[in-house]
């Protein structure tokens, strides 16, 4: 059956039973890739998550609903954004897995922010940064990314060998909020996080494990504050450590020897926003 283009008053819908459709192409079996990587573009499941793609500065290339699910965000994709409805009982031969979400969008990707795009213009204004040197596991990636947002910082840096911040899962564990916070991705972090003390103030906070580290609930926050974060299975590596002007460790029971890394992040962020006031 041929393609059927009908036009509504918010929207162009294009109704595919043929999944050879070259605009189609983006979604192609996403369980086994992430050229999205590389391609330019990204994509994002869910009718939240889509919606916010929608709502934000990020150019939406396309939005894909099964015909079971397409009333769910019909009414919120703009006119000069082709939506493309696909049989349900085909999806998972498009996509490589199952399609429970039902909505799924393309995004065009967009020059990394620079440190002069997220600073405070005001020197003296609070800033508060996480830095990620080598956070590798995407859901661990995506709580972090939601964590900042949730919790107000200023931006996320990762250095080169991140997980991808815009990688399909991701931005499901983030619920897009990689669209709103700025993710600083740094191919040199270790000079960043010495150009930022240097130049702009910053003292800088390394979580670890060491009994010698000072606890969390003694630590009051500078102005502007970098929050370093070690990596899921190994922590912080020494040369991470000693670029900290302060080691920060979470007191916990015996026998308990570490927390994941977006627990750790969570209560971290929780004490240097709600709970510590500004040091004078």
């Amino acid at each position: 059956m041929p393609a059927t283009l009908t036009h509504h008053a918010r929207m162009s819908r294009l109704e595919l039973n043929d999944l050879s459709h070259p605009d189609l192409d983006p979604y192609r079996s996403l369980k086994h890739t992430n050229s999205t990587r590389w391609s330019g573009r990204f994509v994002i499941e869910g009718h939240r998550c889509v919606r916010r793609l929608l709502e934000s500065r990020f150019k939406t290339l396309s939005v894909v609903a099964s015909d079971r699910r397409v009333h769910l965000i019909e009414n919120d994709v703009p006119p000069d954004v082709p939506l493309y409805v696909i049989p349900e009982t085909q999806a998972e031969t498009l996509l490589g897995f199952k399609f429970h979400a039902g909505v799924i969008g393309c995004g065009q990707r967009t020059r990394p922010p620079r440190w002069d795009d997220v600073l405070p213009r005001d020197p003296s204004a609070p800033a508060l940064i996480v830095a990620c040197p080598r956070t590798t596991d995407p859901d661990n990636l995506g709580g972090l990314i939601r964590l900042g947002a949730g919790f107000g910082v200023t931006a996320v840096a990762l250095n080169e060998g991140c997980a991808d911040p815009f990688s399909r899962r991701v931005l499901r564990v983030s619920m897009g909020n990689a669209f709103h916070l700025p993710i600083v991705d740094s191919d040199n972090l270790a000079g960043d996080l010495r150009y930022l003390r240097e130049k702009h103030g910053f003292r800088i906070a390394a979580a670890v494990l060491d009994d010698a580290a000072i606890p969390l609930a003694q630590v009051r926050r500078p102005s502007r504050l970098v929050l370093l974060l070690g990596n899921e299975a190994d922590g912080l590596e020494q040369e991470w450590v000693d670029l900290s002007d302060e080691k920060v460790v979470i007191p916990m029971a015996d026998q308990t020897d570490s927390l994941n890394v977006t627990v750790a992040a969570g209560i971290m962020l929780h004490h240097f926003t709600q709970v510590s006031g500004l040091a004078r």
